[in-house]
């Protein structure tokens, strides 16, 4: 019982870090992959929905440059929000998909394994 509740709370602490970009996705990335027989589909989802943020917030800065300052500003702060959405749906252990977008990002990184 005991080992299973540490199992689980190395889970959560892989799926908090997959949304603490770009660092925390490599490391979460590298625990993923180092345990990988042990894992469940818990540790992939938050890797994938943290994969498609950080992609997301790539592209949106980059077209934000172009807009005028609030607009890049509104950018920011939808997917500070995001992250914050997964952080906690991560360390409750839940598996929920980001409001709007997270489907998506999901199966456009559906390959990551």
């Amino acid at each position: 019982m005991e080992e299973q509740l540490i199992n689980k709370q190395k889970d959560k602490t892989i799926g908090v870090l997959a949304y603490l970009f770009p660092i925390g996705w490599i490391v979460a990335f590298i625990l993923y992959n180092n345990k990988k027989a042990e894992t469940g589909e818990y540790e992939l989802f938050h890797i994938r929905q943290g994969l498609g943020l950080q992609a997301l917030s790539v592209v949106l800065f980059i077209f934000g440059l172009f807009l005028p300052f609030h607009l890049g500003t509104i950018f920011r702060l939808a997917i500070l929000a995001f992250v914050i959405i997964g952080l906690i749906s991560a360390n409750n252990g839940e598996q929920k998909y980001l409001p709007g977008i997270g489907e998506f990002l999901y199966n456009l990184f559906k390959n990551v394994k």
